[in-house]
């Protein structure tokens, strides 16, 4: 059993023992005159991405099959494989795009890489994690890496700003969590997750009716899903959040914008499966959703920057995964599948959108002087002469509009697909469909603006090797997917059954 347990956490147990050597380089490095005190660029974003890679390769070594260890605290299962391939993917994905953007802005720390490592691992951990003890430390683990990876940038005013914010947003949301958590212990007395389970489903929900348990898990239930809804930036929790997206480096709000909140998503998916077990979560979910969207759609025609647009986007597309949620909590497998399809297509249109704007970093605005595209007025005309760049931009934002044939239209369309047959009202269905549409104009008239807009100023950006590789990549894998697009239902149908089980 040993021998399993260490070949399913192989990748786990690699990255935390390089890590620990890599801050013991740096460490040495940074202290020694014979090399100046300073840790190159190569070595700073290099040596990360191998041990990454080397992670990735080793994982597909391994066979994707579920293996149930509850009794360690974990639960290594399909699903958890192929999620913890995705995050490794993800964190080799931030680390190309990086390495020009750190540069341009002098952010050449070694401390940048290690807090991705952290939460990498915490991520990995979160994940795995079967017992609640474990999910909070690990949780924590992402968080507190997150808060300093947001502000790393201490000579910017405006980045110390959003993580002081991310700070107090998530400092309260993880007290949240800990007192729902300290009070579904108190009601059940179990910290492992699939026992919760079992014991609210195999006829105790009748002795908690009957006793004073019954309010105070309502209140775990309302702090948990609620401290989970604020991770994910889900409204009305979703204040702060553009200014949390306006202040932070993109290569890091990639990141964060990501990782951490696909393991929130995963653990708030299992709680709500307990939770819904006693206490009835459909409705209170459709109408966060619908919220969210809304909210969303509308601070989203109001903005004039880049990053507050993309802000107010996955707010809206917050609300589009819940709403994909609120319809598994009715029994409907559908809702789980369109769940994991849209996340996965939506994070491959935001690892498009950051990897375009880290590329801004090498803007020029006459033929000396550089700068970063902020507002949405420095895109108009912006096609003339950055033909490739603005190709990248139109398929993520078309892509993320639903318009066909892009992903996000099949997303969507499961996404309906999953309300019809969980036999939810007409009106809701319309209603969704009708903000649907309502998002295609902020996205289209991003388009519009930067091909058929004209700009007086001169904006010229310079591509590099790095990023010009990610880019083609990841467009590479938007036909790829629509022209493969049995054999990713086939991936998805397994992550969600695997998850079922």
């Amino acid at each position: 059993m040993s021998n399993l347990i260490l070949e399913c956490l192989m990748g786990e147990i690699l990255i935390v023992l390089n890590f620990v050597i890599l801050v013991i380089y740096y460490g040495f490095v940074t202290m020694s005159k014979q090399y100046n005190y300073f840790v190159t660029l190569k070595q700073n974003s290099g040596l990360p991405a191998l041990i990454v890679l080397s992670v990735i390769l080793i994982q597909f070594h391994y066979p994707f099959e579920d293996l149930f260890l509850t009794d360690y605290g974990i639960l290594i299962s399909q699903y958890n494989n192929y999620l913890k391939l995705t995050i490794n993917i993800l964190v080799l994905v931030v680390f190309i795009i990086s390495y020009v953007y750190t540069k341009h802005l002098k952010l050449n720390n070694f401390e940048n890489n290690m807090l991705i490592l952290s939460i990498q691992i915490g991520s990995m951990i979160l994940i795995t994690s079967n017992n609640i003890i474990l999910l909070y430390l690990s949780l924590e683990l992402v968080a507190i890496s997150g808060y300093l990876l947001v502000s790393i940038n201490r000579i910017d005013t405006n980045n110390i700003e959003a993580g002081l914010k991310y700070f107090i947003v998530g400092s309260v949301s993880s007290g949240m969590f800990l007192v729902g958590l300290s009070l579904l212990y108190g009601c059940t007395g179990l910290v492992n997750i699939n026992e919760i389970f079992i014991y609210l489903i195999t006829g105790n929900i009748a002795l908690l009716r009957e006793s004073i348990a019954s309010f105070y898990l309502i209140l775990s239930c309302f702090f948990i899903i609620g401290a989970l809804l604020f991770k994910i930036y889900s409204a009305p929790f979703h204040l702060w959040i553009s200014d949390i997206y306006e202040g932070t480096p993109s290569h890091s709000l990639f990141f964060i914008s990501s990782i951490p909140t696909l393991s929130y998503s995963i653990i708030l998916i299992k709680f709500l499966r307990v939770f819904s077990m006693a206490i009835p979560l459909h409705n209170g979910l459709m109408f966060i959703s619908f919220l969210s969207i809304i909210l969303g759609s509308f601070g989203a025609l109001f903005q004039r920057k880049m990053k507050r647009l993309v802000a107010y986007s996955s707010i809206v597309h917050t609300g589009y995964f819940t709403l994909c949620l609120s319809t598994f909590l009715k029994g409907e497998v559908l809702g789980l599948y369109s769940f994991f399809f849209y996340y996965f297509v939506y994070l491959l249109n935001t690892g498009l959108i950051f990897a375009s704007l880290c590329q801004n970093s090498t803007t020029y605005v006459n033929f000396f002087e550089k700068r970063q595209l902020s507002s949405l007025s420095h895109y108009k005309g912006i096609y003339l002469l950055n033909s490739l760049y603005t190709l990248n931009f139109a398929i993520s934002f078309l892509s993320l509009a639903g318009i066909p044939p892009f992903l996000g239209f099949f997303g969507k369309l499961y996404l309906i697909m999953s309300l019809i047959v969980s036999e939810c009202s007409i009106w809701i269905a319309i209603a969704f469909i009708l903000m649907a549409v309502l998002g295609c104009y902020y996205y289209l008239n991003v388009v519009k603006n930067m091909y058929f807009n004209i700009s007086k100023n001169f904006h010229y950006i310079d591509y590099n090797i790095n990023n010009s590789i990610v880019i083609s990549s990841i467009v590479l894998l938007f036909f790829c997917f629509l022209l493969m697009s049995n054999n990713y239902g086939i991936i998805i149908s397994s992550v969600t059954l695997s998850f079922l089980l």
